[in-house]
């Protein structure tokens, strides 16, 4: 029913949301087959959301079983995002946030002050609103 990422067969769609100018304060979700979306926020190894242990120190983590519509409605933004034919590069932009998405083994990425694109902007927003933990994307002075 769905393509599987290589690393982990249960997993469908992986996204980080983190500060430009720091390890620390990456949200991280993990949406697995079962509908059930792990939630975590702490500090990335490195920018690599392919690798299994993404995280390497935890502050919060929490999971939440979605329901089927919800679980849907990722799904569907996911595949929107797949056909789009967003290709664009990552633009560093400092004391902001970016988003990386891993689906069917390919990593879309974006800054989120840039906006490049209004389906990833979406994903993010969705995942933001089903998380089982506080998410603050708070701004710098």
């Amino acid at each position: 029913m769905f393509t599987q990422l290589k690393q982990d067969t249960n997993d469908i769609m992986k996204l980080a949301i983190y500060p430009t100018g720091t390890s620390d304060e990456t949200y991280y979700f993990v949406l697995n087959q079962d509908g059930i979306l792990k939630c975590s926020v702490g500090s990335r190894k490195n920018g690599n959301i392919k690798q299994r242990d993404y995280l390497i120190k935890k502050v919060d983590s929490s999971e939440n079983l979605l329901d089927e519509n919800d679980m849907q409605a990722l799904i569907d933004i996911a595949n929107q995002l797949e056909v789009s034919g967003f290709n664009e590069e990552k633009r560093i932009v400092k004391d902001s946030w970016d988003v990386a998405f891993l689906y069917k083994g390919k990593i879309y990425e974006m800054n989120l002050h840039m906006n490049n694109s209004e389906i990833l902007q979406k994903l993010a927003d969705k995942m933001i609103e089903l998380s089982s933990i506080p998410v603050d994307l708070h701004d710098w002075a």
